[in-house]
């Protein structure tokens, strides 16, 4: 399942809605159905509930993060890691999966994590506590254990085949995500604050995050699958990496983080122009959006460094472009995306610094993003507090 970067998401939760619903009403979500089923029919119908699922889930994380419909109440299996040929319309007894990557082992292996998430005391925390009740034990769906599988899972299989690449890399940066919310989760209703040491962890996860995007971005086999990039677009990443270095940018890892967001950014920035009439640069509106936190973030950044080594420092490209946008935007009409392009001519760091300090609003993000969608990559009202815990 897809849509188009102009779709407003408010309006596909409400059709996911009607279609998970219909989904309920013919029972594709309960195994106890699937006895009258031949094999492809019990197969075909777990494929349809679970990309309605996973589809719905990530609507959701942009709008409305507890309405979702990843919930351990219903127990349709995961897909079958089987190639499409073996199933047939005649057969009586389903395959066995195979153990090496087929056709299906996206489609898979997204569900797997999902599967591990949606029995996870980290996912129920935000969409329900009263669901905890239902989360299977730490030991046998823990995200680690998880991680744990699935590294040996791809250390077999063959990186230069597209799918398989675009499948473990994708699995990657979903981990990642997860080990975030469980950073968020593990403190959400604490009274201790996140240790350095739980702090350096969760912040690796959020640039993790961001490298996998970064790849997937650059990798040309996959290119015409960008669409998807932009679906998952690591806003949450960029969020609690911002947060940490508006806070703390003497920490470590900040010349390190934004030496990958720049990276990203880049990655992000090198895409065919939209021609389409009335579309606009998709994710770049995030950067436009975001535009006052990053700046704020870097002057802090420098400010760390001597008056000196500080006149030295080359702005990344992310943080020039930015500028170059708000130094045009002040004398073209129209929103600030309709600017967004690099014009040649190179800031300085005394230009950069000379420019009005907009201090970013820390409140629930409108509803305008990647897709003109909810920027926060979450459900702004259950996770914007959190990211104070960076």
């Amino acid at each position: 399942m897809s849509l188009k970067s102009v779709a407003d998401m408010r309006s596909i939760t409400s059709m996911l809605a009607t279609a998970v619903r219909i989904g309920q009403r013919l029972g594709i979500h309960m195994e106890s159905t699937y006895t009258k089923c031949t094999p492809l029919q019990a197969e075909m119908r777990r494929r349809l509930w679970w990309t309605l699922v996973t589809f719905d889930h990530r609507m959701c994380e942009m709008c409305d993060y507890r309405s979702s419909s990843l919930m351990p109440i219903w127990d349709c299996k995961i897909p079958l890691n089987a190639t499409d040929y073996v199933l047939r319309a005649e057969m009586k007894t389903a395959p066995a999966a195979e153990e090496k990557p087929t056709e299906a082992c996206f489609a898979v292996t997204r569900a797997r994590i999902n599967d591990v998430l949606r029995h996870n005391t980290l996912h129920l925390n935000f969409l329900n506590p009263v669901l905890k009740q239902l989360a299977r034990s730490q030991d046998d769906n823990s995200i680690d254990k998880l991680a744990k599988d699935m590294a040996e899972k791809f250390a077999t299989w063959d990186m230069a085949d597209p799918l398989q690449f675009m499948t473990a890399t994708t699995a990657e940066a979903l981990i990642a995500r997860c080990r975030l919310l469980e950073h968020y989760s593990s403190h959400q209703a604490s009274l201790t604050r996140p240790t350095d040491k739980q702090r350096s962890t969760a912040l690796s996860q959020a640039l993790r995050m961001l490298e996998c995007d970064t790849i997937l971005r650059n990798a040309q086999p996959i290119r015409h699958f960008v669409w998807f990039t932009d679906l998952y677009f690591p806003a949450l990443a960029y969020h609690h990496i911002l947060n940490g270095l508006t806070r703390k940018s003497s920490m470590p890892e900040a010349a390190n983080a934004w030496r990958i967001m720049d990276e990203h950014y880049k990655a992000v920035n090198n895409r065919p122009a939209l021609t389409t009439e009335g579309e606009f640069p998709g994710v770049l509106r995030f950067y436009t959006t975001s535009g006052p936190v990053i700046l704020l973030a870097w002057r802090t950044y420098v400010s760390q460094h001597g008056e000196i080594e500080a006149a030295t420092i080359i702005p990344p490209q992310v943080v020039h472009d930015i500028m170059k946008t708000t130094i045009d935007q002040a004398s073209t009409e129209g929103p600030a995306w309709m600017t967004w392009e690099n014009k040649g001519s190179d800031l300085t760091q005394a230009q950069l610094t000379a420019l009005p300090i907009v201090e970013p609003q820390r409140k629930s993000v409108p509803p305008e993003d990647v897709f003109g969608q909810a920027i926060m990559d979450v459900d702004s009202d259950a996770f914007w507090e959190n990211l104070g815990l960076t």
